[in-house]
């Protein structure tokens, strides 16, 4: 619905590393479709277009003691592998916690 249409924006708050994740390969499927046709049809093969993102088109953050900080990764272009490393790393030592109760 908003895809395509710049005048269009979806903010979406998670503590998902999932969801981060899955941002990833919809931003990595949208640069990759623009390297070249050969490539953009092979990713076409997993997802159409409209489902794809340029690393431009999206901004993510994290919230830590009432400060943003983007977490986006200029040099491979996705969102940080370290920030989604840190969530999971998060969930998993609260489970470890409730386990060891």
């Amino acid at each position: 619905m908003i895809n395509g249409d710049p005048k269009h924006s979806c903010f979406i708050a998670t503590h998902s590393p999932y969801i981060m994740t899955s941002f990833n390969n919809v931003i990595q499927a949208g640069e990759t479709m623009e390297e070249s046709k050969e490539k953009a049809e092979k990713v076409m093969q997993l997802m159409p277009k409209r489902q794809t993102l340029r690393y431009k088109e999206v901004a993510a953050f994290e919230m830590a003691n009432g400060r943003t900080r983007s977490i986006m990764d200029d040099e491979f272009q996705l969102i940080s592998a370290e920030a989604l490393d840190g969530a999971s790393e998060e969930i998993s030592r609260d489970f470890d916690y409730l386990l060891n109760i």
